[in-house]
């Protein structure tokens, strides 16, 4: 368009995505110096310039030409009611041409047709955006699959607005604890809540929700959680990280009935009869396990034979109960580990056989698999044996018990002492002795009574069953591999650096050489495995807990009844891979509920002075363990505050917010070197 226009000439152009009505107010440097209808002078290219009225708005004041103006907009706006793009679509579509605004004015009135009807025109078409395309100052009809096209999303983004609006409105009414009625799709907005809660940014409707929540004037991090908890939906205390996981707390209904089955049948009442079992019911047979412990899968024997005495490690024999490829061995290899949190326990066999019948019971005959082990005076072992057998638990046993009956029962200071000259054997082999204690986290059911219990890793108690479990692990190891039998194997390289000689108590020197270890493997190549100091190690202590230790209990038992073993090296291979990553997943659960529960304690400890222990200084800030929780910390520099890795210092509890995962720390004082 040639710019040339007269002073008082009313044009439109688009502005904001509408079509806007201005007065010329002259023009100067190729662009028009214009009055829009909003009172508003602006500086306008003529590319912009959509419709050029034959109306000239000459000799008025600047009020009067404003009125006319939005007189002018209103009789154009009544006009554009009068159009239908869709009729002009349908006389013009198969016309592969472009239209300019006069000809389809002259389509869509009867009246003479002005600068009114042209404007009315462009701006219905302009707003419909369904029929026609604008280019320059005319019009293409877009082709049938385009207009489909347009009118698909058309509607979508209506269904979107009503998604919102819907959605938002009712977030707002149960944030502010008004009384509503829940939408038909109440479980949809529930599910995005939970995608929010869990995955973050990360989930793929993040977007959407984040949208309905600001429209609901709600924002922040927590915001979908906090929602979630209102509805009754999620607990306060609800573990993400098991929806995240996908971690099922509970059975499929099959496997359940399955195990009520199997339970029902009994079948140890057939064990008797099986005459490959050796009978071991006569043995004084013990567990030892935490105080509570419901699902107990080993146990222990001991007897004298003049200066020589045999022990027995007895495994739960649950291959027995439940076959390969069962529908409750599917879902145990799906779960691969039971998950024992400081609030919840998620077993990986339903609780009717992991906590009765595959569980090693006071009185009653279970089938097992047992080591059992000569020692000689000096407890240097002779000999063993791997059976299967029948054997009867005579007692239950838990932790602190074991510890005081060492003092004084004659059969388990025995086992204290072999356990003794064992872990003395194994370090001699390049053990590494590392002297960490435990936290044990507990929590009752209204998760108002938290409990912390440090455990001494030099409980003897604690020290019989550790050593007893290595060795049956070690032996079992051994007879798979010197028979050439596939299985699944635990090993480690050796550390980055060794830096302990000797057991030390020192927790930082401790700590220090824990960070050197390299990784624990599982594969199918029997190789050392350096912390332990065996030349081969597996696991099948646990067959109740652990999928793992199921698998090589069958490898075992099948090489012993001379049966085709049911797991291939390939199958292994794969179960490997699997397992290693099911129980990566498993220990980041746990610690990160432990440091949950923790820090929910701590909040209740604002102000309160701990011992913490330097590990490391860092760049801008020190890395500390607070010693009575063993909790990880960070403090930033300060100055004046000039601190050793291996230093004690005091600290003082400034803020925890479990929710969150923060906690803030304050130095209050230097104690002595923890080196020392």
């Amino acid at each position: 368009m040639a710019c040339t226009m007269d002073v008082g000439m009313v044009i439109e152009f688009i502005e904001n995505k509408r079509i806007m009505c201005g007065v010329c107010l002259g023009v100067k440097g190729g662009k028009i110096h214009i009055l829009t209808e909003a009172n508003r002078e602006m500086n306008l290219p003529p590319s912009r310039i959509v419709h050029q009225s034959t109306y000239r708005l000459s000799n008025l004041s600047r009020s009067d030409v404003l009125k006319s103006i939005r007189e002018i907009v209103k009789k154009r706006e009544m006009l554009k009611e009068k159009v239908s793009p869709c009729e002009l679509w349908d006389l013009l579509y198969k016309e592969s041409m472009s239209f300019d605004a006069q000809s389809l004015a002259e389509l869509s009135f009867d009246d003479h047709i002005s600068s009114d009807h042209i404007s009315a025109v462009i701006r219905s078409l302009f707003e419909d955006k369904i029929y026609f395309k604008l280019k320059g100052n005319t019009f293409f009809p877009n082709p049938p699959e385009i207009v489909e096209q347009i009118i698909l999303q058309i509607k979508r983004n209506e269904e979107k607005e009503r998604d919102l609006n819907v959605g938002s409105k009712w977030f707002s009414a149960i944030w502010e604890g008004r009384a509503t009625d829940a939408p038909e799709n109440r479980e949809e907005y529930i599910n995005l809540l939970k995608e929010l809660a869990i995955l973050g940014k990360d989930s793929p409707r993040y977007e959407r929700g984040k949208e309905i929540l600001s429209r609901a004037g709600l924002n922040g991090e927590n915001v979908a959680f906090d929602l979630l908890v209102k509805m009754g939906v999620f607990s306060p205390h609800e573990n993400l990280l098991l929806h995240h996981y996908k971690i099922n707390i509970h059975f499929p209904a099959r496997v359940v009935e399955e195990a009520h089955e199997v339970a029902r049948r009994n079948i140890s009442k057939d064990v008797g009869a099986d005459l490959e079992r050796k009978d071991l019911r006569a043995l004084f047979t013990i567990t030892i396990d935490r105080w509570g412990t419901r699902d107990r899968d080993d146990a222990l024997s001991i007897e004298r034979d003049g200066d020589r005495c045999r022990v027995g490690i007895h495994i739960t024999d649950v291959s027995h109960y439940i076959p390969l490829n069962s529908i409750i061995d599917q879902e145990a290899q799906i779960r691969a580990t039971s998950i024992y949190l400081p609030d919840i326990r998620i077993p990986m066999i339903p609780e009717d056989l992991s906590e009765h019948t595959l569980s090693l019971k006071e009185g009653k005959d279970q089938p097992a698999l047992s080591i059992l082990v000569e020692f000689d005076s000096s407890y240097n072992m002779i000999s063993y044996e791997v059976c299967t057998s029948i054997i009867n638990v005579k007692r239950h046993l838990n932790y602190e018990q074991v510890e005081e009956m060492v003092g004084y029962d004659p059969h388990i200071h025995l086992l204290s002492s072999i356990t003794q000259t064992l872990n003395r054997k194994r370090i001699s082999q390049g053990a590494l002795p590392l002297l960490i204690p435990e936290i044990h986290v507990h929590v009752d059911d209204t998760y108002q009574q938290i409990r912390i219990e440090k455990i001494d890793p030099e409980s003897k108690a604690r020290g019989i069953v550790s050593e007893f479990m290595i060795l049956a692990n070690w032996l079992c190891a051994r007879f798979l591999k010197e028979r050439g039998i596939p299985s699944i194997y635990r090993s480690q390289e050796e550390p980055q650096e060794n830096i302990l000689d000797e057991k030390t108590n020192n927790l930082f020197l401790n700590y220090k050489q824990r960070r050197l270890l390299s990784k624990t493997q599982l594969g199918t190549e029997p190789r050392p495995h350096s912390t332990l100091g065996m030349d081969v190690y597996t696991a099948i202590t646990s067959p109740i807990r652990r999928y793992l230790d199921l698998i090589v209990q069958r490898q075992v038992i099948h090489a012993l009844r001379g049966k085709c073993c049911p797991y291939t090296e390939e199958a292994l291979n794969h179960m490997a891979t699997m397992l290693e990553e099911a129980y990566k997943k498993a220990n980041f659960l746990k610690q990160n509920r432990v440091r949950y529960w923790l820090l929910r304690y701590l909040e209740r400890k604002l102000g309160e002075e701990t011992e913490a222990l330097v590990l490391e200084r860092l760049p801008r800030k020190y890395h500390l363990l607070l010693t009575e929780y063993l909790l990880e910390v960070h403090i930033p520099f300060e100055k004046g505050l000039d601190l050793t890795p291996g230093d004690m210092i005091s600290v003082a509890i400034i803020r925890v917010s479990a929710r969150y995962d923060v906690i803030k720390v304050g130095v209050r004082g230097y104690g002595k070197s923890g080196k020392d």
